[in-house]
């Protein structure tokens, strides 16, 4: 005869399993919220998994400098090596919120537009450019933001760079989903490259651009300057030149 296990026996085994599910979440599909406790865990378990990387960010935290000091796009290494493999000498770029990013495709040998909220940050990504030798090929544009007129206009920018090469959306977080939704009103897709940083965050998935027009890729990892793991996702026309 069998007989069927107890409660007190079946809940401690659900009780863990759950505990094991919602540890498993954390780990893997967090972002970059949190304390800087949470984030430092969330890293040390992406690098048991990804131990090419550790390298990389141990470095970084032992000599802590900017994107901007970098030349590197604030966003995971996933991202700038997919950038890196995609970007040339030439191509137009429209970018949301300047910095390293800047300098990063301006070295590419790239023309750069800039939309820009902040005048401080705006005068030190020329002030790059000018030492760097890049100034001529950068066009940055101080758009602040202050209402959600402001936020339309900032956005309405993509509507007059009709032959960009990539757009780079990374500006202020009230200004994203504002950008995706022009992407996607879009009545065919542009043969271009979008790239969302940040992506992690849930609320923008429903701005996203879709199939059967869109593929994307999830671009998750650590990354230069920042201590957690993040997460940008690249928007691109199916069988267009960047679906490699």
């Amino acid at each position: 005869m069998v007989l069927a296990p107890s409660l007190s026996r079946i809940r401690p085994v659900r009780q863990t399993r759950a505990c094991v599910v919602f540890a498993a979440r954390f780990l893997v599909d967090g972002g970059m919220e949190g304390t800087n406790l949470t984030r430092s865990v969330r890293a040390a378990a992406w690098m048991a998994t990804h131990p090419l990387e550790a390298g990389f960010w141990l470095r970084d935290r032992m000599r802590p400098r900017s994107p901007l000091d970098l030349a590197l796009p604030w966003t995971s290494w996933t991202c700038i090596n997919f950038l890196e493999r995609h970007v040339r000498a030439g191509m137009h770029v429209l970018e949301y919120g300047g910095g390293g990013s800047t300098r990063f495709f301006l070295r590419k040998g790239c023309s750069v537009t800039t939309i820009e909220s902040s005048p401080l940050w705006a005068e030190q990504i020329v002030d790059w450019a000018r030492r760097d030798g890049t100034r001529d090929r950068l066009e940055l544009k101080c758009l602040p933001v202050t209402s959600q007129a402001d936020v339309q206009g900032y956005a309405a920018e993509l509507n007059t760079e009709s032959l960009c090469d990539i757009v780079l959306i990374d500006g202020l977080e009230d200004t994203r989903t504002a950008c995706l939704d022009l992407v996607t009103q879009k009545k065919h897709a542009p043969d271009w490259l979008v790239v969302l940083d940040d992506s992690w965050r849930n609320h923008y998935e429903a701005h996203m651009p879709r199939p059967p027009e869109y593929r994307s890729v999830a671009l998750r990892g650590l990354g230069p300057a920042r201590i957690g793991v993040t997460q940008a996702h690249a928007f691109f026309r199916a069988g267009g030149r960047f679906d490699d």
